[in-house]
């Protein structure tokens, strides 16, 4: 079921350009600017946008190099679709001096300008499937539009694809630290390339 108004949220991190190009885009699509916005909340310690009181989360997320025309529809076909208040698609823009750092310097491998597009499913009670379809309908979505890979700390223990892209040229270096750092596996958070 769709939930009536929804925002795409935008951190500070999003650069002006961004934001304008998102918000032309969806004047385009829709009518009207009004959906995208900037939420300081997510720029303070603790800061945790309109998901804080949610009881379950599940989290997707996608990469783009630019928001074309295809990547905005998504979003406003996904924000339409909404299975909950709580849900939400945030907006995150990598450049500047994180995309001035060598390929091989981190373990994080993908450093060229780019957006990262995390989409929460949120909600406060009940069956937990419709909301995380949600989440994965949008990520379909995005799919034939996005950039190989992902940023490493949201993708799920079932994208090991996307994990292995993350981490591109060094996954062999990750995988031979990890086993010397940490060979019982207790730091298992963020999925590890194959």
């Amino acid at each position: 079921m769709a939930i009536g108004n929804w925002q795409l949220w935008l951190s500070a991190t999003t650069c002006m350009v961004a934001r304008a190009e998102t918000r032309v885009a969806c004047q385009a699509r829709v009518g009207h600017s009004d959906l995208v916005r900037h939420d300081p909340a997510l720029n303070r310690p603790g800061g945790t946008g309109p998901h804080s009181d949610a009881r379950g989360q599940h989290n997707e997320q996608r990469r783009c190099r630019a928001l074309t025309p295809d990547i905005i529809a998504a979003f406003v076909a996904g924000g339409a679709a909404r299975t909950s208040q709580a849900s939400t698609i945030y907006l995150h823009h990598f450049h500047g001096a994180a995309a001035r750092v060598g390929v091989t310097d981190t373990a994080f491998a993908t450093r060229t300008r780019h957006f990262v597009v995390e989409i929460l499913a949120a909600w406060d009670s009940g069956d937990a499937s419709q909301h995380i379809d949600w989440a994965q309908a949008l990520y379909d979505d995005l799919a034939p539009h996005a950039l190989p890979g992902g940023y490493p700390n949201p993708i799920g223990p079932g994208q090991s694809v996307q994990a292995d892209h993350a981490y591109g040229p060094n996954a062999q270096r990750l995988l031979a630290d990890n086993a010397t750092w940490d060979g019982a596996g207790m730091f298992s958070a963020t999925p590890l390339p194959t």
